[in-house]
């Protein structure tokens, strides 16, 4: 059956060792964050996705109470503002912060999500079987993509949660009772960052049942990681 199967998606190949090319991977964050630092501000001045998120961050790390934490998120105008995913907001909040009143911190941190991102779905390719330069073609494409792209410049944080799901990924295909641990925890960060993680939850379950079908009783871990 695992004939059929193409070389680089080959199941033998899953525990297979892989060694990470950080010199280059690190290279080109530096490269790409040089490029496009000087247009983070201006390409796109002011997005809406963006304010969201520094004021629920904002709204949880300065409540009216000083040295609390405000679950609430009532916006300056009493109006709610609540979201189950408070940790983007607080992300966000904190990025602005370091650079304020230049919106240059959020959009810094966003970038770097992306990054995290494509350097996971690269080694997560690795990891696989498949090529190099077919690995770092499509972890590439991912990284300059236009929606990827569109979302890092507005601030989103969803590089950050697809960076959390293909670690969690990775994570699961490398198995065992820690790795399965720590896979959980990485899926609900992810949902703490953003709801837009459960578009990744098929894609979870789809590599968790080729790996652990014979042994489902591993995912338990799994399960314990994300209640953490």
């Amino acid at each position: 059956m695992l004939a059929r199967y193409p070389r680089f998606i080959d199941r033998r190949d899953i525990a297979r060792p892989v060694t990470f090319p950080w010199i280059a991977w690190l290279l080109l964050s530096v490269a790409l964050v040089l490029f496009f630092s000087p247009t983070l501000t201006t390409a796109v001045p002011v997005w809406i996705d963006e304010t969201m998120l520094v004021e629920l961050g904002h709204n949880v790390l300065s409540p009216p109470s000083p040295g609390e934490l405000s679950f609430s998120q009532m916006s300056a105008s009493r109006r709610p503002a609540y979201s189950m995913s408070m940790l983007g907001g607080i992300l966000q909040e904190l990025a602005y912060r370091v650079t304020a009143p230049s919106n240059f911190g959020t959009r810094l941190s966003s970038l770097l999500g992306q990054l995290t991102a494509s350097g996971a779905l690269l080694y997560f390719l690795l990891l696989r079987g498949a090529p190099l330069s077919l690995s770092w073609l499509l972890s590439l494409a991912f990284l300059l993509d236009p929606l990827c792209d569109i979302s890092w410049r507005g601030a989103r944080v969803d590089a950050w949660v697809m960076a959390c799901g293909f670690g969690a990924l990775i994570l699961i295909h490398q198995g065992g009772r820690s790795a399965l641990v720590v896979a959980g925890l990485f899926s609900t960060v992810g949902f703490g960052l953003w709801p837009s993680f459960a578009m990744l939850v098929p894609l979870l379950a789809v590599g968790a049942w080729e790996v652990h079908r014979a042994r489902l009783w591993q995912l338990r871990y799994f399960a314990l990681g994300a209640a953490v």
